[in-house]
């Protein structure tokens, strides 16, 4: 499900949750990774998680 979820993302989204909140790395070190600034580190990872949270409902609706 994650698998699917993370596909849903853009290119930067993913790879910023990845490092973000799957591999454990701080912030500023994704934002060094990825060459962005801190900020927008943090924008793609909620966007990220809003979108995640939103596929992860629709499967769960979906089994209902």
């Amino acid at each position: 499900m994650i698998a699917a979820a993370l596909q849903t993302l853009t290119e930067k989204e993913r790879s910023a949750v990845v490092l973000r909140d799957i591999e454990g790395l701080s912030t500023s070190e994704v934002a060094g990774i990825l060459g962005s600034r801190e900020t927008t580190v943090r924008s793609q990872i909620s966007s990220a998680r809003v979108k995640i949270k939103k596929f992860v409902e629709r499967l769960e609706r979906g089994r209902s």
